[in-house]
């Protein structure tokens, strides 16, 4: 089973994700902020980091960045909910995927399976 590291300010919007994401049969991790993602990140290893957009604004341009340079989640992918997505075009290259708030449950599913899904390899 696939393990989601969700990184989410509001409880009841985490709480809402984690339902979604145990009903589709993946684990989560849940952390309030940046910080607490980090400890958690020495802990757990996540096939997927979801996190808020505010919660990156609040730990610095580089905390993707700093993310992809971590030997546990190198290869994670990162996908960020958002309202705005201009405000993280400073971290895009270490971004997977963007997905626009108010975030839709079966898109964000979807955009999971998809970068959980191992690449297609042609013979």
């Amino acid at each position: 089973m696939s393990t989601i590291l969700i990184i989410e300010r509001e409880a009841k919007w985490s709480n809402i994700i984690c339902q979604a994401l145990h009903k589709a049969r993946y684990d989560t991790i849940t952390a309030i902020n940046g910080e607490d993602a980090l400890k958690l990140l020495s802990i757990h290893q996540p096939d997927i980091v979801l996190v808020e957009e505010y919660v990156l604004k609040m730990c610095g341009e580089n905390y993707c960045q700093s993310l992809k340079e971590k030997h546990v989640t190198h290869t994670v992918p990162i996908l960020v909910h958002t309202h705005i997505p201009p405000s993280v075009t400073d971290q895009k290259s270490h971004i997977d995927f963007i997905l626009d708030q108010p975030t839709v449950l079966p898109d964000l599913l979807s955009r999971i399976d998809q970068l959980l899904r191992p690449a297609v390899q042609f013979a």
